[in-house]
C-alpha cells in the first residue's frame, strides 16, 4: 500500500507498508480512504486488518504527519472494508468482514488514546458493505442482505449512546450495489452551520451581512434589531443595511434546505468613529508650545508617531491625526505656523583708512537709521548706523559704528646726519597708534647712534602708517681730544713711523684722513730752527727729505675740527723724540 501526497510539483510518497501472507496468498492492499469533514485528517484502510492516519493541511494540500497501524481492528483479520468520519470529525466509523460497526475517537490523533477508544456498535448478519455521511449528519448503512439502507442516528455521540435504526429506506432489492455512489458530502473549510459576516461595522457606512454557505440552501429569512426593535426582511442570501445609531445590534436568520431549517444568531457591534477636532489652522510666536487636543477616542496615531491623545507642539508644519474606536476611525489635520525669533547682528565697528565708500549689509530686508528699507546701505561718512526689523511677534535692532579715520602724517625726515658719538631720537609723532620699528622695539621713539636706514610701521585704528629715514653718523674728533705721542721710530718699518696727533676715544680714525678736521704742525730743532710748518704729521726728515738726527725736536700744533654747526680747535706743543 502507498499513500500520496499531492503538490503543485506532482506526487510525493507520504507512506509505504507492505505485507505478505503466506497461507492466504495475498498481500495487503489499500482499500478505503476517508477525509475527516474538517479537512485535517485522511483515514485509510488496507486489507489485513490495520487503519493508518495522516495529518492533512486543507490550506496548502499537504500530508504533514502519519500514524501508520494505529489502528487494529482483530475482530477481522482479513477484509477491513469501509470507513467514514461522524459529522464533527471526532469519530471513525469503520465496517469489517465480521459485519461489525465499530466507533473510534480519533481527536487525540494518538496510537494508545484512539485504540482505546474503541466501541463495538451493532453485528447483524453478514450483508453490511457500505458506510457514508450524510448532508444532515447522519451516517447511512448500506444493507444489502435486506435490500435496505440502515442508518445511525446520532453518530457524533459516544458508542454506548448510538442508535441504530434498520430499514429507513426500504424495498430497494433491486437497484442496491455493493457501494454507495463515491461523492462528497461536505466541503473543507466550512462548518455544517452557515456563517454570517461580519461582527462590527462602522456607524454610518453601510454593511452588508454576507450569508456564507458550504451547500446553497433554498431561502435565507433575516430578523435583525437594536434595543427593542425588531425588523423582518424578505428572504434574501445577504443583506445590506445602514445604521443611525451606535450599539450592539443581534441578528436571527434562517436558512432553509430542503425542508430543513438551519438557524443562526449573532451580534453585530455598530461602532460610531471618534468625533476628533483639531481646529484651525494657528500662528504662534518662537518659544511658545500649542497643545493639541482632538477629542476622546481610543486609539491616537499621530503623523509624529505618538500615541497620546494630546501631543505639544513648537515646530512648523502639517500635523495629522487618525483616531479609532475599534476598526472605526477619523481623521482630521491643522497646519501649525512658527513666526520665527530675529536676529538683527550688524558686524562690528568699522575703521576706514580712505575715503572709499562703504557698504553696510545686514543680509535680510530692514528698515535704516538713514531713512530706507533695505538690505544694505552705502556711506560715506563717519556715524553710528542702526538697523530695526520686526515681525508679528518680534521687534530687534543693532547698530554700528563706521569711521572714515583721519591719518596723521609722520614726521620722520627723508635723511639725518649726526657727528659720531651723538645719539639722535626718531619719532614720527603719530600719537595713539601701536609702533613696530625695524630695530624690534615697539615705542614711539627710539634713539640711534649708528647710520642705517631705520622703518616704522605704526597701527592707527586700524590702518597701517608707514614711514623711514637714513641717518649718516659723519666722523668727528673734537680737536680738545686729539693729543701727540712724545716719541715716534721712523726706521723704516711700518711702525710708528710717523709723529702726529691722535684720539684715545676714536683710535681707529686718522685725523689726517678727515676731511673735516684741520692740522697746522711746526717742528724745531733744539736751536728753534723751524725745520717743517703746515703739515699734518712729520716723518722724521727736514724740508729736503733727509733724515734728521735722532734726538729730541721741539713742536706747535694747532687744531680746528668742524661737525655741522659745531666746531673744536686746540693748539697743543711740546717735545717729541726721534730714535732710529
Amino acid at each position: 500500500m502507498k499513500v500520496w501526497d499531492v503538490t503543485e510539483n506532482g506526487f510525493d510518497l507520504v507512506f509505504e507498508q507492505s505485507y505478505y501472507y503466506l497461507w492466504a496468498g495475498w498481500e495487503p492492499q489499500l482499500d478505503d480512504a476517508a477525509l475527516s469533514p474538517d479537512c485535517s485528517m485522511i483515514a485509510c484502510s488496507f486489507k489485513g486488518h490495520y487503519i493508518a492516519f495522516f495529518r492533512f493541511d486543507n490550506a496548502t494540500g499537504e500530508i504533514t504527519e502519519n500514524l501508520t497501524q494505529s489502528l487494529n481492528t482483530t475482530t477481522s483479520f482479513i477484509n477491513l472494508t469501509e470507513l467514514e468520519f461522524s459529522s464533527t470529525s471526532q469519530y471513525l466509523y469503520s465496517l469489517g468482514d465480521e459485519q461489525v460497526i465499530q466507533q473510534w475517537d480519533v481527536s487525540s490523533f494518538n496510537v494508545a488514546t484512539i485504540n482505546a477508544s474503541n466501541q463495538s456498535i451493532t453485528s447483524i448478519g453478514n450483508e453490511l458493505k457500505d458506510l457514508k455521511l450524510g448532508t444532515d449528519g447522519k451516517i447511512y448503512v448500506m444493507d444489502e442482505g435486506s435490500g435496505e439502507i440502515d442508518r445511525l442516528e446520532n453518530p457524533d455521540s459516544p458508542g454506548s449512546e448510538i442508535e441504530y435504526t434498520n430499514g429507513v429506506f426500504s424495498g430497494l432489492n433491486n437497484v442496491l450495489s455493493t457501494y454507495f455512489p463515491n461523492t462528497a458530502n461536505f466541503a473543507c473549510g466550512f462548518d455544517p452551520a452557515f456563517n454570517v459576516e461580519p461582527e462590527s461595522v462602522c456607524l454610518g457606512e453601510p454593511v452588508t451581512l454576507d450569508f456564507i454557505y458550504n451547500i446553497e440552501p433554498d431561502s435565507v429569512w433575516w430578523q435583525i434589531g437594536g434595543g427593542d426593535i425588531q425588523t423582518d426582511f424578505t428572504p434574501q442570501y445577504d443583506l445590506t443595511l445602514t445604521f443611525d445609531e451606535a450599539g450592539s445590534y443581534t441578528y436571527f436568520n434562517t436558512a432553509w434546505l430542503e425542508g430543513v431549517a438551519y438557524e443562526n444568531a449573532g451580534d453585530l457591534a455598530v461602532v460610531a468613529a471618534p468625533d476628533i477636532e483639531l481646529g484651525p489652522d494657528q500662528t504662534i510666536c518662537a518659544g511658545e508650545t500649542l497643545t493639541l487636543n482632538p477629542g476622546e477616542a481610543e486609539n491616537y496615531n499621530w503623523s509624529t508617531s505618538e500615541n497620546d491623545p494630546t501631543i505639544a507642539v513648537n515646530s512648523s508644519g502639517t500635523y495629522s491625526l487618525i483616531a479609532s474606536n475599534g476598526e472605526c476611525s477619523s481623521e482630521d489635520e491643522m497646519t501649525l505656523t512658527v513666526i520665527p525669533a530675529l536676529d538683527a547682528t550688524l558686524e562690528e565697528d568699522v575703521y576706514l583708512c580712505d575715503d572709499t565708500p562703504y557698504i553696510i549689509d545686514a543680509g535680510q530686508l530692514g528698515f535704516w537709521s538713514t531713512g530706507v528699507e533695505a538690505e544694505s546701505i552705502e556711506v560715506t561718512s563717519t556715524g553710528t548706523y542702526t538697523f530695526n526689523i520686526q515681525n508679528e511677534c518680534f521687534t530687534e535692532s543693532d547698530d554700528v559704528y563706521v569711521e572714515f579715520v583721519e591719518i596723521p602724517v609722520p614726521q620722520l625726515p627723508e635723511e639725518l646726519f649726526a657727528c659720531l658719538g651723538d645719539t639722535l631720537e626718531l619719532n614720527p609723532q603719530v600719537v595713539g597708534g601701536t609702533y613696530d620699528w625695524s630695530t624690534g622695539e615697539s615705542t614711539p621713539e627710539i634713539f640711534v647712534s649708528e647710520s642705517g636706514l631705520y622703518q616704522v610701521s605704526i597701527n592707527y585704528q586700524g590702518c597701517i602708517i608707514e614711514d623711514e629715514t637714513i641717518l649718516e653718523i659723519i666722523d668727528f674728533i673734537p680737536a680738545s681730544s686729539l693729543i701727540a705721542p712724545n716719541v715716534f721710530t721712523p726706521n723704516g718699518d711700518t711702525k710708528n713711523k710717523e709723529f702726529k696727533v691722535f684720539s684715545l676715544e676714536y683710535p681707529w680714525l686718522d685725523p689726517c684722513s678727515l676731511n673735516n678736521i684741520d692740522v697746522d704742525m711746526q717742528i724745531f730743532n733744539r736751536w728753534g730752527n723751524l725745520i717743517l710748518e703746515k703739515e699734518c704729521s712729520w716723518d722724521g726728515t727736514d724740508g729736503g727729505g733727509n733724515d734728521l738726527t735722532d734726538g729730541t725736536y721741539f713742536y706747535i700744533i694747532e687744531l680746528e675740527s668742524r661737525c655741522g654747526p659745531r666746531s673744536d680747535s686746540k693748539e697743543i706743543s711740546g717735545i717729541v723724540t726721534v730714535q732710529r
